[in-house]
């Protein structure tokens, strides 16, 4: 009798069969969410320098305009990178359990 005896939940969600598989499957999941969580800090990072970049542009003519362009800029970058880096660590979450994913990448046009 393997140690997860959990026969339904594990058709339905494919849960490890063993400790071992568990195991891998956590070390997995941790290592995605320690990659996410260096991706996202990246994101900000960028997004903050390309702020700081802007703020010093406000002595020449078109200072105002620049920095809001930038400010726009940065806006844009760390909205669209908190999405695209929540959107994989789930979907890499779920293939460290074992969930097929390919009809989500598949459904998602990648």
């Amino acid at each position: 009798m393997p140690l997860l005896y959990l026969p339904a939940l594990q058709s339905a969600a494919h849960l490890p069969e063993n400790l071992h598989d568990l195991v891998t499957a956590l070390r997995s999941f941790a290592a995605t969410l320690l990659v996410g969580a260096v991706a996202w800090i990246v994101v900000r990072l960028v997004a903050s320098r390309i702020e700081r970049v802007a703020k010093r542009a406000r002595g020449d003519e078109w200072g105002p305009a620049r920095e809001q362009r930038a400010r726009t800029l940065a806006i844009l970058l760390r909205n669209s990178g908190r999405v695209v880096v929540v959107v994989v660590v789930v979907i890499m979450s779920m293939r460290a359990f074992g969930l097929d994913t390919n009809p989500l990448l598949a459904v998602s046009g990648v």
